[in-house]
């Protein structure tokens, strides 16, 4: 539903020539919008037209936008060389006697795993509309797509 935000009656027409002014130009707004309406009037600066100039104010409440943490791309990782650093942490694997040993060769399992995993999968650049699809090989494939048909037009 629309709404007029303009008074009714609010000239924002005068022809130059005659002291006639007229309601032509219509605010229109959406009713959702109407609680958010300061004021809505015609502007008294000349600004060499015959039609005045409407100021529309709006309130707005701002909220606080917070950027999401990063996660990082799981399918730009380096599988190999995480498993490499992985097995290279864990290459002599503990004798475990008792819980606190067991507990503590997880620990360094987690750990060793945390490390790979932070040293090998990037964190992808900040962008406002992600496409987690996106992989890799389809940048291959875009590439060679776009050297393709370079060289096609080249030809041409």
């Amino acid at each position: 539903e629309l709404w007029s935000v303009l008074p009714q009656g609010t000239p924002t027409y005068h022809n130059l020539g005659e002291t006639v002014v007229t309601t032509i130009d219509l605010m229109l707004l959406s009713t959702k919008l109407q609680p958010a309406v300061q004021s809505c009037q015609t502007d008294s600066v000349d600004h060499g037209s015959d039609y005045f100039a409407v100021t529309l104010t709006l309130r707005h409440i701002m909220q606080v936008w917070t950027t999401p943490k990063q996660q990082r791309s799981y399918n730009m990782a380096n599988w190999d060389a995480i498993r490499e650093m992985v097995q290279e942490a864990l290459r002599t694997p503990p004798n475990i006697e008792s819980a606190d040993e067991l507990e503590q060769a997880a620990s360094q399992l987690e750990t060793a795993v945390q490390q790979a995993l932070e040293k090998n999968i990037p964190i992808p650049r900040a962008f406002p509309y992600p496409k987690r699809w996106w992989t890799r090989e389809l940048t291959d494939l875009q590439k060679e797509y776009n050297f393709q048909r370079n060289q096609w037009t080249q030809a041409v």
